[in-house]
């Protein structure tokens, strides 16, 4: 941890998981999401914007296990701001910049960016690969925004159909 003085802001994500699974014609489409990392903006400084990158440690990742052969969705349902009890909200972008996803290979370096405020539509999906996914984002703490953990939630849902 970082010492807390008045320049440092401490803003983690909490990122939250939501499985659909939607079987059409295929019977049941078995596969797995795992979150294997939270996006954390770590230590930022009021009035300075603070970048994730989705090569970044920080950045929060996810892992698809697909059972089916068929097509894969991906979507998120994003926060506009970071929150702490009774401080300013924090807005908090995301956009195709900061957002990627690799088949097979659990390296972001060569990963497909996609933006995160559409539904990804994946064909030609086999039995058994793995999928990997990588969020950043860019917070912006105004001017004098006080010390304090800040938070928000991230939902992504995947589908196979």
């Amino acid at each position: 941890m970082f010492p807390i003085d008045m320049k440092n802001i401490y803003i983690i994500i909490l990122m939250s998981l939501i499985i659909n699974t939607l079987a059409l014609n295929y019977g049941i489409c078995q596969r797995s999401l795992t979150k294997t990392n939270n996006l954390t903006f770590d230590v930022v400084f009021a009035g300075t914007d603070s970048e994730v990158l989705i090569s970044d440690a920080t950045a929060a990742k996810f892992t698809i296990y697909t059972n089916s052969l068929t097509r894969l969705t991906i979507s998120f349902v994003l926060p506009a701001v970071l929150t702490s009890a009774g401080n300013p909200d924090i807005p908090v972008t995301f956009d195709m910049a900061h957002c990627s996803y690799r088949k097979t290979t659990n390296n972001p370096t060569g990963s497909t960016y996609f933006d995160p405020n559409t539904t990804l539509t994946i064909s030609g999906v086999k039995n058994r690969e793995y999928y990997y996914v990588w969020l950043g984002g860019v917070a912006h703490p105004p001017n004098g925004t006080p010390p304090a953990t800040y938070t928000a939630t991230i939902t992504i849902t995947t589908t196979q159909y």
